[in-house]
């Protein structure tokens, strides 16, 4: 994903220092989160019939734990994030569940929402003031880090991003049938334009009301 160009910093306040996936190295014990994110991925080109190439799912944060004096801090850099709800499921002790990724200017939040449903992550996606997005697995047994996992291992680019980058929604068979596809504005006719108004005017109320209830959750991140 683009990085925030009016912070150029992330949710574990580290700088964005380039466009890779994973390219500033957070910390990710748990294999089933990352295989998460690569579902999540091929979803967005199903859904989208877009290529891997044509967006990108920028890393921006990882696992977190406490210290000795009951801080949430970053297991990538050791910095102290601030607002971390107490039990949030990125901490290696609630099983390090929790991914954050800068939003993607092209890919819609309807869109982002089915893909994270299709791959078994949280389904409500809501996108941070500095630009960011929690995506996490539910809390049970089976999403748990495998015994003796690395608790600081640092996955790869190609570990996020291990997804055919040209599969789209017809190579792979996808049941979508295109009047159902969250991303309709990519297969609707150009010159249907009251069409158009119509998904702008509503895609511009859902932003409205996300931000107003943002604003509600006291500035309290997962």
């Amino acid at each position: 994903m683009l990085d925030n160009p009016n912070t150029n910093s992330d949710p574990d306040g580290k700088k964005v220092i380039n466009k890779d996936r994973n390219g500033n190295g957070y910390v990710f014990c748990n294999s089933k989160i990352v295989t998460a994110v690569q579902k999540f991925n091929e979803a967005i080109c199903r859904l989208t019939n877009m290529k891997s190439d044509d967006f990108k799912l920028q890393i921006s944060g990882g696992d977190r734990y406490k210290d000795a004096n009951g801080a949430i801090r970053s297991k990538s850099n050791n910095s102290i994030v601030s607002n971390s709800v107490k039990d949030s499921p990125h901490l290696q002790s609630n099983g390090g569940r929790g991914v954050d990724i800068i939003y993607p200017s092209n890919v819609p939040l309807n869109v982002l929402e089915k893909a994270a449903e299709m791959a078994g992550l949280t389904k409500n996606v809501w996108v941070y003031n500095d630009n960011h997005f929690h995506l996490g697995l539910a809390n049970s047994n089976e999403n748990m880090p495998e015994p003796g996992a690395d608790m600081n291992y640092r996955p790869t680019d190609a570990d996020f991003n291990n997804v055919n980058s040209t599969v789209s929604r017809q190579s792979q068979g996808a049941d979508t049938d295109p009047e159902e596809n969250p991303a309709d504005h990519h297969n609707a006719p150009k010159s249907n334009s009251n069409e158009t108004e119509r998904s702008l005017f509503a895609e511009f109320w859902y932003k409205f009301f996300h931000l107003f209830e943002l604003g509600k959750k006291n500035g309290q991140r997962k």
